[in-house]
Formats: structure tokens, sequence, C-alpha cells
């Protein structure tokens, strides 16, 4: 039977001040006086200025034809004197990454957009951590599961979207370690996380502007990943796969464009038969692809012992798609285009914890209510003075933030992946566009993306089911909220 020990706490890391001994595997570094140790298929890339120092866990991109690498960017993040102007100066790169920041005695850490590369954290009265996997750390440290009854029934009895298990916002099942939000940063020093987005004005995009800048950026991102690496990329009946198979264009034939056939789909499925059919007008290969149920027991093993939730419904498609035939390429996922598209402005209610919890499908859990009032305390005054929707940042923070994670989360161990949606310049841009533009029934922004870079791809249906032409035949005869409040009641 073959061994997958090598993939055991694969593209892992953490960072401490207590010595491990037991990942023979993992290689050592040091920041200051504290030992970083990561997982050899985790990209590591290092620069040190006088008495400051920059450390990737990951990878960045540009959107430019300078076609950067790591070290590239990571020459242009050093010469700023201050963490905050790094900070800031890192809004243009899109990837998937952890970023330490070191200058003197103090370090600071920060990931990427989504929090795809996450970072969690343990301070005890001797030890602290910081890792990308709450199970790793409570291996270590001896961290407990909670005692707390309502934290209890939320981890334990957890009711989610599908059959994903998923963190609460910074909240782990261990009472003793958490999670670091998207935009925010860890001070090690003060052992707290500070928020750093937004801290300006969202800016003012007319709708021409906003096509031509994101085609720009968007095609860009795609032309610096495949500059570093072979691509693949999944095509379905949706919005999004189709505005990155046109911003992939000029790339078309560089990327494996393919879908899943998960059980259940017919040959005749939506997101088998319309890609089929755009394939077959534009060119190039489509592949559909089959995967058995059966997994080898030794990966399964360690498939699970790497993620907190792994998610046996993942298992086949990641150890028999991306794992057997598919590890030496970059996936490219859609994931966060939803932010862009006002996805829980629908609700037309005074944003509350109950509310928040109603969205997600959490219902009025206490623990669940309880968490989504402190966020709310700690990100009205934000949103307020810097004009972004709460709603907006609800989606990108919690449901991208968790939920949005999960299938890396899994599939870490079989291949990378990034999307270039995970950017926080290509992001602002978009929410700065009229949000009448950009709703999530119409897509109307989206099209208009699509129709500039590659518009024979708008010459089949997205998603013809009965449910979203309804909405969106409601929209244009100005009856959708009425309707929706007859119906659901909010």
């Amino acid at each position: 039977m073959k061994s997958f020990n090598h993939l055991l706490y694969c593209r892992q890391f953490f960072l401490t001040n207590k010595e491990i001994r037991d990942l023979p595997h993992f290689h050592l570094h040091t920041v200051n006086d504290f030992r970083l140790y990561r997982h050899p298929a985790l990209t590591f890339t290092r620069r040190q200025k006088g008495n400051k120092s920059l450390v990737l866990l990951g990878s960045l991109f540009d959107y430019t034809a300078d076609f950067l690498s790591n070290g590239d960017i990571l020459d242009r993040l050093i010469r700023y004197d201050c963490f905050e102007d790094v900070l800031a100066a890192s809004y243009r790169y899109a990837g998937r990454f952890a970023l330490i920041h070191q200058q003197g005695d103090e370090i600071r850490i920060f990931h990427d957009c989504a929090s795809k590369r996450k970072v969690y954290y343990y301070f005890g009265k001797k030890y602290f951590c910081l890792g990308s996997q709450p199970r790793l750390i409570a291996r270590y440290f001896q961290a407990k599961t909670t005692r707390d009854e309502d934290k209890k029934a939320f981890y334990e009895h957890q009711p989610m979207l599908g059959p994903a298990r998923v963190n609460l916002l910074g909240t782990t099942r261990y009472d003793s370690i958490k999670g670091l939000l998207p935009n925010h940063y860890l001070d090690l020093k003060s052992r707290t996380p500070v928020r750093f987005f937004p801290s300006e004005k969202l800016p003012t995009v007319s709708l021409q502007e906003g096509i031509q800048r994101v085609s720009e950026v968007l095609k860009g991102y795609m032309e610096n990943f495949s500059h570093r690496h072979r691509l693949m990329m999944a095509v379905t009946a949706g919005n999004d796969s189709r505005l990155l198979m046109a911003a992939s264009r000029s790339i078309h034939d560089k990327v494996y464009y393919y879908v899943h056939r998960f059980p259940g789909m017919e040959e005749d499925h939506q997101d088998i038969r319309i890609p089929g059919k755009i394939f077959a007008h534009v060119g190039g290969r489509f592949h559909v692809l089959t995967f058995p149920r059966g997994v080898d027991r030794n990966f399964r093993e360690i498939y699970f012992r790497n993620s907190e939730f792994a998610c046996e419904a993942n298992l086949p498609a990641i150890y028999h798609s991306f794992y057997r035939k598919h590890r030496d390429k970059l996936n490219i996922p859609t994931t966060l285009s939803d932010v862009t598209r006002n996805f829980f402005t629908a609700y037309r209610k005074p944003v509350t914890p109950g509310l928040l919890a109603r969205i997600l499908g959490y219902k009025q859990l206490p623990f669940v209510v309880e968490n989504y009032g402190r966020w709310l305390e700690q990100v009205v005054p934000f949103a307020d003075k810097y004009g972004y929707s709460v709603l907006d940042l609800f989606n990108w923070e919690e449901r991208y933030g968790n939920w949005g994670t999960y299938w890396q989360r899994d599939k870490d161990l079989a291949q990378e992946e990034m999307g270039p949606f995970n950017s926080r310049l290509l992001l602002t841009l978009m929410l700065g566009v009229p949000s009448r533009y950009r709703d999530v029934h119409t897509n109307a922004f989206h099209r208009m993306l699509i129709r500039h870079m590659w518009p024979d791809l708008l010459r089949q249906p997205f998603n013809p089911n009965w449910k979203k032409q309804m909405s969106y035949t409601l929209k244009r005869m100005h009856l959708y909220w009425p309707v929706r409040k007859l119906i659901r009641g909010w």
C-alpha cells in the first residue's frame, strides 16, 4: 500500500517559540528568535533589508506585463519604511498567502484578501503559536475543545450550506485558538488582531471606467498566473466562470478547461451541456471529469488528519482528479466574485445579528447571534465612514472568509489554487461601480465585462432555470420585492 506521509499537514505552517521535533519533513526557518516550520510544498520567499524582513508563505501576483516573481514583489514591498505602507502597497496583488512583517522586535502578520491562506493563533502563558490549522496548533499546545454549551451546540450540530462544516467568524472549537479574519492583521507584541481595511473611501467608478479597468486587471492576473504555472479552470453554466473564461482569452490555448461530473449529474446537465456548446463555437477542448467513489485508505487517513472539518463529499474528486491527474497544475477558482454582486443586499431589513444568522441559515443560535452582534459593533463605524455596505463586508469576511475557503482547505494535500478575485484592488474597483449594475440576478456588469473581453461567450444562456428567470422577470417588472416579502416574510 502506497504511503502518503509526505502529505501530512501539506502546505501548512506554524510560527512559535516552542521547539517541535516530530515533523522531520517540515523545513525550519527563524524569524527573530522564533521558529517557523513549514511543509515543503508551501512556497517560501524571504527578503531582508537592515532591521526589516518580509517572509512570504504562498504566492503574490501582479497584473502588469512585467511578470514579477514573488521575490520581485517582496523587493518592492520591503522598500517601504513602515508596516502600514506595506499593507497599502499589497492591495494591488492577487494570490494566496500569509505575509510576516518583522521590523526590529515587532512582528505582524496578515493574509490574502479572503484569508485563503489561513492564520490561526494561540497565546499561552509560556508558548505562542501562529498556524494554518487549529488542529495542528491544538496537537502541539494541548488546546482543549470548548466546554461552553452554546458554542458546542454550534460546532457539534452545525447547520450549514451543503455538506461543509466551518468556523464562525474568528472562533474555533477551541476557546484558546482564534482565527484571523479577512481585512485584519495580527500584532504579536500586543497579541491583538487589528482591522486595517477599509481605511479609505470606496471610490466612485463609472460603468465605462469599471469595464476598462476591471478587464485590464482580470486579464493581467490571468496572464501572470499562466506565466508561472500550468492552469486549469472549471467552466459551468454560471456567470462567474464565464467571466473568468473571458479574462483568459489571451491564454486560452494554455488553460485546461473542465467541469466535474458529480454523482447525480446527467450527461445533459446544464453545467456540461452549455459549456460544451460554448467550446464547440469558440474552439478549444473542454474536459468532463468523472471519478470513482473509492479512495486509497492511506490517502483518506492523511486527508482527515490534515483538516479540522475535512469534508467526505469532496474526497473522491480531490483524490482522483486533483491529486492523481492534475497536482502539477494551478487551479483557478471563481470564489469571491459574489462579494461584488450585491449577494446579500437583497435583504431590505435593518441589519441585525438575528438577520445575519438567518441569512446564513443559522436560525437564532445564541452563539451565532452573540458573535454576529460583536462583529456588527466593530464593523459598522468603518462601513459608515468609508462608504461600504455592511452586507458586502459580511459576505466577504464571514461567508467567504469561512465557507468560501473550505474547498481549498480540504484539497491542500492535492493541489494549490488561487484566483484573481482574491485582490483588494479588484474588489474595490468592482464595488465602486454603481450597485444597480451589480445585481446578483441580472448580472449586468459581469456580462458587460464578458462582452468587452470575449463577446462570443454570451451566445449561450446563463444558469437557465425557472427560479433565476422568475427573479429576473420580477425585477424587470418592479415586482420582486413585494413578491419576495409575500413568500419569505422579509
